[in-house]
């Protein structure tokens, strides 16, 4: 039996269906490509319907069996899924981090990154945010910040470690304007917030990165980007020596 009638056998099609199984992949992907790139230009309206099944064959010109593989993918990257039922169709999403998180997580195992690696990119990349949010924080932003750094202080000294506390961290990086290091920030503290084994900072250490934390959030609201890359880094480089103490 040749490559592609096995191929065929298994997924319950003909030989000649199976022949023409990359044709139909690559028809497939163009078409999610076009959908992705609709989306994009309507500006990501998360929630609409981009239109039933029968109205996107239509409209597109495609087999049927192309349009769901196409919504397969679309749905593997969280750009679209399809809901059934009266007013169904297909809805635009929007893009879940963790997914991306996951992705980058294969591949750096596989390149044999370290916590310490992780660690250093996620600070590079904080450094440079911490001093972009002291110069275009808003009022939101002012607000955001000194209500996590309230929440940080009402928890007791030895309840949950360092839980929660990279809400902070986001909030700056959210601060930065720079939807880029949103994104790549949120993966790399994802990822190394895996490395922290829950519950096992001491209350000292908790209540010192909830004192940086303070310090650090004082000097973006003052919108001294200098002092802040300067606590933040000093914040780091503390987390940084706490972290690799602990996979010893």
């Amino acid at each position: 039996m040749s490559t592609a009638a096995e191929y065929g056998a298994a997924l319950g099609t003909s030989s000649g269906e199976a022949a023409g199984f990359p044709e139909k992949r690559k028809r497939a992907e163009k078409v999610a490509r076009q959908l992705e790139q609709e989306i994009i230009d309507r500006g990501w309206p998360v929630g609409e319907v981009l239109g039933s099944e029968t109205d996107l064959i239509n409209r597109l010109g495609v087999s049927r069996g192309v349009l769901r593989e196409s919504i397969r993918l679309l749905e593997h990257h969280d750009v679209a899924t399809m809901r059934q039922g009266p007013g169904g169709g297909l809805v635009v999403r929007a893009p879940n981090p963790a997914a991306v998180a996951y992705g980058a997580a294969l591949a750096l195992r596989y390149l044999g990154a370290t916590t310490r690696d992780l660690f250093e990119a996620r600070s590079a990349l904080e450094l440079k945010c911490v001093e972009l949010a002291a110069n275009r924080i808003d009022e939101e932003g002012v607000a955001e910040l000194r209500a996590i750094c309230a929440a940080e202080r009402r928890l007791e000294t030895g309840e949950g470690g360092l839980g929660g506390t990279h809400s902070l961290h986001r909030a700056i990086v959210r601060a930065s304007g720079n939807p880029a290091f949103i994104v790549f920030l949120d993966v790399l503290t994802s990822l190394t917030t895996q490395a922290i084994v829950a519950g096992s900072a001491s209350p000292e250490i908790a209540a010192q990165v909830r004192a940086a934390h303070d310090k650090i959030a004082e000097a973006v609201i003052a919108r001294d980007g200098a002092l802040a890359r300067h606590r933040m880094q000093t914040h780091l480089e503390a987390m940084n020596a706490w972290l690799e103490s602990q996979n010893r």
